[in-house]
């Protein structure tokens, strides 16, 4: 009898979607909140704030510059995460101020539950740079998506899993400023695309990432693992006499 390969099924991880819907109420005094002015964009990043372990802020800092600069738009860069020290803090804050001097800079403490809530109910666009080859399948832009907010992220493979290439957000390659720059120019110049990639990316969420998805996933697998593997089959030990 040939011994059977292993299983080695990918269930994603999902997010529950109704955590992510946002009234008008809502935004409003979010951004209100924020100090985001009619008009400002909001462009978020969610996740730690390491240069050396997650994502280098550099190309989004200058891509945020120069697509704020071609297009005339005001732009605020809310980072929602949290520093490992301040020397780490003091880099990103001094950078954002030297790569992005137009592009106001605004830090929330990504830990607090409600700091993250504002912060995705006052974005208009979410960016998610990571150039770290740890970084799998990050949770942060299925929680972007759900919220309905397009998305501009690095060409990795967890990436390519969600966001399907100027359908439900962009894809850059890591470390191209200049493609950020285009792909978020696009976004902010275009009222209408940045609403048509934002419901797809909703969409494609509750269709294949949501919690309920998850859930189904892994009770049809269980379900295929018992059909597969009948209890009768399992060999018992042997009972030993005393």
């Amino acid at each position: 009898v040939r011994p059977r390969l292993p299983q080695l099924p990918v269930i994603p991880l999902g997010v529950h979607t109704g955590d992510f819907a946002f009234t008008e109420e809502e935004r409003r005094v979010a951004r209100a909140a924020l100090g985001l002015a009619e008009g400002e964009v909001a462009a978020l990043f969610v996740g730690r704030l390491s240069f050396h372990a997650k994502a280098h802020p550099h190309a989004m800092y200058a891509g945020l510059e120069a697509a704020a600069q071609q297009t005339g738009k005001k732009v605020a860069l809310i980072q929602c995460g949290w520093f490992a020290n301040d020397s780490i803090g003091a880099a990103f804050t001094q950078g954002a101020a030297r790569y992005a001097p137009s592009v106001r800079a605004i830090f929330a403490d990504g830990r607090v539950a409600t700091a993250r809530d504002q912060a995705w109910a006052a974005a208009d666009i979410f960016v998610s740079l990571s150039d770290n080859i740890q970084e799998t399948f990050g949770l942060a832009p299925v929680e972007a998506m759900a919220a309905g907010l397009p998305v501009v992220a690095t060409d990795i493979p967890g990436n390519r899993e969600l966001i399907e290439h100027a359908v439900s957000g962009f894809l850059v390659p890591v470390g191209d400023s200049a493609g950020f720059a285009r792909s978020t120019q696009q976004i902010l110049a275009d009222a209408e695309l940045a609403r048509r990639l934002g419901t797809a990316a909703q969409q494609r969420i509750a269709e294949r990432f949501s919690v309920d998805r998850m859930v189904e996933r892994y009770v049809r697998f269980y379900r295929r693992l018992l059909v597969d593997v009948p209890l009768h089959s399992v060999q018992q030990p042997a009972s030993q006499s005393v």
